[in-house]
């Protein structure tokens, strides 16, 4: 499943959640920059992807 399509389900799945999960906005920035900045502001939950990597729902990597 390409990550669009994971992200509008998430956008979907968290649309009325009141809880403490939120979904951020879409950041296109170095990701060790960002890890920088979040460890610098002691966040919690951070988790990135690339656009073009493959993750596990898309199957095992093939060469």
């Amino acid at each position: 499943m390409e990550y669009s399509a994971r992200r509008h389900l998430l956008e979907d799945l968290l649309a009325d959640n009141q809880g403490g999960i939120r979904l951020s906005e879409e950041f296109d920035e170095d990701p060790d920059e960002m890890l920088r900045h979040a460890c610098a502001h002691e966040l919690e939950g951070i988790i990135a992807n690339t656009e073009t990597v493959p993750t596990a729902l898309d199957g095992p990597a093939t060469g």
